[in-house]
């Protein structure tokens, strides 16, 4: 019997230290550190997680050429699309493809006025 109350007492606190350490947090993509939003990323794309897409719209206009080239290849996985989005140009020369994504994601969220009758 005191030989099964040992086995409980080192096995109960191992077990929920391995809880702890095997609980899998997605990487947050709001980071500003390439560290941390090139996997979230990836993250978004596995998942198939299209409520990242406007982060992602959002992380074309960054200063760091790599995050712009992750979510270029996110969103063109993600919508099947680059709308001639080139994430090595000068910034002036990526505002008009910006733009035309917040368009595109403006023309894919829900309107909120009502259908009017027509009659």
């Amino acid at each position: 019997m005191a030989s099964s109350v040992r086995i409980a007492v080192l096995f109960v606190p191992a077990l929920g230290l391995c809880a702890l350490s095997c609980v899998r947090s997605e990487p947050p993509l709001g980071r500003q550190d390439p560290a941390y939003k090139i996997p979230a990323m990836k993250s978004a794309v596995g998942n198939k997680d299209v409520a990242a897409i406007p982060q992602l719209i959002d992380a074309l206009d960054s200063d760091d050429s790599a995050v712009r080239l992750y979510a270029i290849i996110a969103l063109e996985k993600l919508t099947g699309q680059t709308l001639d989005y080139e994430f090595y140009a000068d910034r002036p020369d990526r505002q008009p493809a910006i733009q035309r994504w917040k368009q595109w994601l403006t023309g894919q969220r829900p309107t909120t006025q009502p259908a009017t009758r027509q009659g």
